[in-house]
């Protein structure tokens, strides 16, 4: 292999206080084997997610949508991958006093259940990754 050639662009800025924002990142991976004109193994495919985010001094929320291109330029070892789309969404307050701040969040992920292999796993046929998803949890930093 002469080149591995990887490009991310990611735009975004971070918040100030009580704003609504949109976020958009991308990313690519284009690799291949320059001495025998061919793929190489699970690499990544395009991705794209845009979200739309609220962040307040206590409250913060966030709408989210991510999409994953399908795979076809793939090894000879592997199969081809079909894209996905998830819809992830959050919120969280944040709350504490003195050295102590909690951050108590509900977080869903692929709330529309969409199928879905990941191209960099050895197992995407037999051991696809899990559906939808819901987490509710408590950060307590000090």
């Amino acid at each position: 292999m002469k080149s591995l050639i990887t490009k991310e662009t990611v735009s975004g800025d971070a918040p100030n206080p009580n704003d609504l924002y949109l976020e958009a990142k991308g990313d690519c991976v284009y690799a291949g084997n320059l001495d025998s004109d061919s793929s190489l193994p699970r690499i990544t495919p395009v991705r794209f997610t845009g979200a739309l985010v609220y962040q307040g001094e206590k409250l913060g929320s966030r709408v989210e949508v991510q999409y994953v291109n399908s795979q076809n330029r793939v090894a000879q070892s592997e199969t081809p991958t079909a894209g996905y789309t998830f819809l992830n969404a959050s919120v969280n307050s944040t709350f504490g006093s003195g050295r102590l701040q909690y951050d108590l969040y509900v977080r869903g992920t692929n709330l529309t259940n969409a199928k879905r292999r990941d191209t960099e796993s050895f197992l995407k046929e037999v051991l696809p990754p899990l559906g939808r998803s819901v987490a509710v949890g408590l950060k307590v930093s000090f």
